[in-house]
């Protein structure tokens, strides 16, 4: 099984892999500096990033306008309009009417620059989700990056990661807050049974100064294995405004090899090769806060859900975005400080995580798409 993105089908371009899920806050630059408006490069927030109304509910979304330095424009005259009025309308102020049940987008535009967000009217808030016993949990996600991690060193890394869970609640809600979680077990991958290796992870460390340069290589493939002090899955659902979030953190065991040069090791000589074996954590996999929806009849993220994102912004993510902050030994080396300004990878295509997710109280998913 290939290691790579370059040379491997899974990692074809999302087009290949159905549709995009969009992420509900876009930044959109502005064309021009309105009035009192920001220069090119502001930006408007709505917050919430989603809202669910009970048919015939009403809710309120504000915008948070800044310039193009991150300065608050709180002057700025905002301008509310709705994609699809007869689903959800908006008022000058924000305010949000469910007018029938379905999904429709609302707007706000300040000096030059918008926001959308995603307002679902469902026939009962949150459906009493929170009376769900059990989750089904099926997960495939690949992430792979590339990068010097100091002038005369580079990283490439590798993770593959197809997970199940069945989930039970961990008690009543806090705070109008409910959550569940659950160990992993390997899933389906690809359609087909992945039980020997649903968790691989490949990881390497090139000096450039040694010959040869390859110092380190981390290498596991298996089931997965726990995570110490960390819930294999956690589904949270927050009643308030019914909207989900979820977090994984899957491990592999591994065996790490290191070569040792005497131009790494000095005062040397001290040459050779040394095998390790451990348990390897993976990361952490975060998913943005989504509008839940009538999840009785669509399940939370069926099979076509697919995101991919680059990898370079993740660990700066605010909690409520999609984000994979990955460990591993190398891969950890990637997300120093400062942070870098642009993508890593170059021509070998890395930096970046694709993620398929479904989340049902049915027990089977769909096939999952080629």
């Amino acid at each position: 099984m290939g290691m790579h993105r370059d040379h491997d089908p899974r990692f074809s371009s999302p087009g290949g892999l159905g549709p995009v899920l969009l992420l509900i806050t876009l930044g959109l630059s502005s064309c021009g500096p309105g009035p009192n408006g920001p220069a090119s490069g502001g930006r408007v927030t709505i917050a919430p990033n989603g809202l669910t109304l009970s048919l015939g509910g009403t809710g309120t979304l504000t915008a948070d306008a800044r310039d193009a330095a991150g300065a608050s424009l709180s002057g700025t005259e905002v301008t509310w309009s709705s994609l699809n009025a007869s689903v959800a309308s908006v008022d000058s102020t924000g305010g949000v009417t469910g007018n029938s049940i379905g999904s429709a987008r609302v707007r706000a535009s300040a000096a030059g620059a918008a926001d959308t967000v995603v307002v679902l009217v469902v026939d009962q808030p949150c459906n009493a989700i929170e009376t769900i016993q059990a989750w089904h949990v099926h997960l495939n996600m690949w992430y792979s990056d590339h990068g010097p991690v100091d002038p005369s060193a580079t990283v490439t890394t590798s993770h593959i990661v197809a997970l199940g869970a069945t989930l039970a609640p961990t008690g009543p809600p806090v705070g109008g807050v409910v959550e569940w979680t659950g160990e992993f077990f390997p899933s389906i991958y690809a359609g087909g049974s992945m039980a020997d290796t649903a968790v691989q992870i490949h990881e390497q460390s090139e000096d450039l100064i040694s010959d040869p340069t390859i110092v380190a290589t981390l290498d596991g493939a298996g089931p997965p294995v726990p995570t110490p002090g960390v819930d294999g899955f956690r589904l949270r659902v927050n009643l308030n405004n019914c909207t989900f979030q979820f977090f994984a953190a899957p491990s592999v065991h591994a065996t790490l090899s290191v070569t040792e040069h005497a131009v790494n090791t000095l005062p040397g000589p001290d040459e050779g090769t040394r095998t390790f074996d451990m348990d390897i954590p993976l990361g952490l996999l975060q998913d943005g806060i989504e509008p839940l929806g009538d999840w009785r009849a669509h399940p939370m993220g069926p099979w076509p859900v697919y995101w991919s994102w680059d990898s370079y912004a993740t660990l700066y993510a605010p909690a409520g975005q999609n984000a994979y902050i990955p460990s591993g030994e190398f891969g950890q080396l990637l997300f120093g400080i400062p942070p870098r300004s642009g993508p890593r990878g170059g021509a070998l295509g890395h930096g970046r995580a694709d993620v398929y997710y479904w989340i049902s109280s049915d027990t089977l998913p769909p096939p999952l798409p080629q």
